[in-house]
């Protein structure tokens, strides 16, 4: 799974990252062939994760999965399960930042994200956390709540600055980047709260440099 996922997922990415959108689609189509084909449901979570954060078409033949919903998710029964249903989730999420944005849609998103970095806390499972966590900053942008989304993506911020992880953040959708410009103003004008964790001006600078191409 971890060689199709790098295959289907990561080189769909780097093809949106280099312009190569049709490219990009084309790849995420053959990862959904083969997880209908082989009835493996985190790689079809994952396709269709990636194809609604860069505004790809769906597949033209197997269209694109009913988006989960608040009330109907399930409880996993495994931790490869797990993974699936958050990435399930992380695409019902940004698909209320999206679609048709009302104050109770963003407010569902910001409760819905919130469970997950509350239920992944003191698990071991750093990445996934991570992910829970740039997910509910998006969602409180999204809200108005900036202050609270600033104090979580500077705590974010430190950790990739520690692992030298620049392209996470900047991947982390059109509520989040402008946020990083806003961090980075505040550094430099001398705002920066004393309860934020510190974050080398170097490297919110390259944050800010990055050029984003996710839509959501």
């Amino acid at each position: 799974m971890d060689f199709k996922l790098a295959r289907y997922i990561v080189g769909a990415r780097i093809k949106a990252l280099r312009g190569d959108r049709d490219a990009a689609a084309r790849r995420l189509n053959e990862g959904l062939q083969i997880a209908e084909a082989m009835s493996l449901a985190r790689l079809r979570a994952a396709t269709e994760n990636e194809r609604i954060r860069f505004g790809l078409p769906a597949h033209p033949d197997l269209g694109a999965s009913p988006p989960v919903s608040y009330s109907g998710r399930r409880r996993p029964i495994d931790g490869i399960d797990e993974i699936t249903a958050q990435l399930e989730e992380d695409t019902a999420i940004r698909l209320l930042l999206l679609e048709e944005n009302t104050p109770a849609r963003t407010e569902l998103a910001c409760t819905w994200s919130r469970e997950w970095v509350d239920r992944l806390e003191g698990r071991g499972r750093p990445r996934a956390l991570l992910q829970a966590r740039r997910l509910l900053v998006a969602c409180l942008s999204a809200g108005g709540r900036i202050d609270e989304a600033k104090a979580m993506l500077a705590s974010i911020a430190t950790q990739c600055a520690e692992l030298g992880t620049i392209r996470y953040l900047a991947d982390g959708g059109p509520y989040l980047v402008p946020l990083l410009a806003a961090l980075r103003e505040d550094q430099r004008a001398g705002r920066w709260r004393p309860e934020w964790p510190p974050v080398p001006a170097s490297f919110l600078i390259e944050l800010v440099a990055a050029d984003p191409v996710q839509i959501i």
